[in-house]
């Protein structure tokens, strides 16, 4: 049971993502979104995590991000860094998707960009990835940032080695 003002972000299928590398037909995401819709007023966020090794293909994007169902709020977290570019991050902006500001160690790509009207983060920890936690200094300087951009903000904490995300939540 969860607060009834609880969101939940979900994400998208990976047989849509990696396995099928998002060359689908609408059906495919309508049948996920369908199963999503059991959540109602509680559903924050689609993410839409591309697999590492697949690089920005603009059609591809263009094709793909046509097909989700524009009544609702996604993310992008692209783990390559070939998404980093004009292009990608207009398309977002065009389609009021949001890039996911991710802190990950340096692992993943780590860009501020602000593409749709509310923002997307993830924290997964800047010193060692998954198994640190964030000092105050740190999550003031996240505060402050959030508060600049001044637009509703997703936070997720993905640090949970030792319970982390806990701890730091």
């Amino acid at each position: 049971m969860v607060p009834v003002d609880f969101l939940f972000s979900l994400t998208l299928s990976r047989l849509i993502t990696h396995i099928r590398k998002l060359d689908v037909d609408a059906s495919s995401v309508n049948r996920f979104v369908q199963n999503a819709a059991s959540l109602a007023g509680n559903l924050g966020v689609i993410i839409i995590r591309p697999p590492p090794k697949l690089r920005f293909d603009e059609s591809l994007m263009e094709d793909s991000l046509a097909k989700r169902d524009t009544g609702l709020r996604y993310a992008v977290e692209a783990r390559s860094t070939t998404f980093i570019e004009d292009r990608f991050f207009a398309l977002l902006e065009r389609e009021g998707i949001a890039w996911c500001i991710a802190d990950s160690a340096g692992r993943f790509p780590f860009y501020e960009a602000v593409t749709a009207p509310f923002i997307y983060i993830r924290l997964h920890r800047s010193e060692q990835l998954y198994a640190s936690r964030y000092r105050k200094k740190e999550l003031i300087v996240w505060r402050d940032k959030i508060r600049a951009w001044d637009k509703d903000t997703f936070i997720y904490f993905d640090n949970d080695s030792q319970e982390y995300a806990i701890k730091t939540s």
